[in-house]
């Protein structure tokens, strides 16, 4: 009998063992993962502004995100993606900022939310929306681009930079208005729109603030 008992309890140990090891690791390797988002999100980090980095994201939401609405099932698709690569380019992974989101619409069976980044400063509060719904792929490439640059600066000013499917269009579709008459006669430029311009707005606006 107890050779009987000794024998059970070593295959017992046998068996448990690998799995309490590979318990052991895949708690290690989420603490490790949890521990890795958090140090991002104590270090905030800025992407430097760049004509290159504008036009990429431009190119992504001309090709792969646009006409974006509710008018049919590929427009929505299509707004379904817009949304993700706004949450995925201002997410605590890309930018190491807290982003807020709340349900702002309800619309084609879904709910669309907005996206909300703050920094810290010590003047009155500015504020930038972009309606991602309304907004051209050039206004929301140039928003992003701001949002991508601004964790780790120094403002002067607490700042709010809010993506949302209402209200009313920001100062960049002014920015992309003047960006297109100025590069009307400039076919090298993509899709004749200035992005040099448009780079030195961004800067011009990040210094503002």
């Amino acid at each position: 009998m107890t050779m009987k008992s000794g024998k059970t309890f070593i295959h017992v140990i046998v068996i448990a063992f690998p799995l309490l090891l590979i318990g052991m690791v895949i708690v290690g390797m989420l603490l490790y993962e949890q521990r890795r988002v958090d140090k991002v999100a104590e270090h905030p980090r800025s992407q430097q502004v760049t004509t290159q980095g504008i036009v990429a994201n431009y190119t992504k939401l001309r090709d792969f995100m646009s006409p974006r609405g509710f008018e049919n099932p590929q427009q929505l698709q299509k707004l379904v993606m817009t949304t993700s690569f706004i949450d995925g380019s201002v997410s605590p992974i890309n930018t190491g900022m807290s982003v807020s989101s709340e349900i702002v619409r309800k619309e084609a069976g879904r709910v669309w939310k907005n996206y909300v980044l703050e920094f810290k400063g010590k003047g009155e509060e500015k504020q930038l929306k972009v309606n991602y719904l309304e907004s051209s792929n050039a206004e929301l490439a140039v928003a992003l681009a701001i949002a991508e640059a601004l964790p780790n600066q120094e403002l002067n000013s607490r700042f709010e930079i809010e993506f949302s499917p209402v209200g009313e269009s920001s100062v960049i579709a002014d920015w992309v208005k003047e960006a297109t008459l100025r590069g009307v006669k400039q076919p090298l430029y993509e899709d004749g729109i200035d992005w040099t311009y448009l780079k030195e707005q961004i800067r011009d606006y990040i210094e503002s603030l």
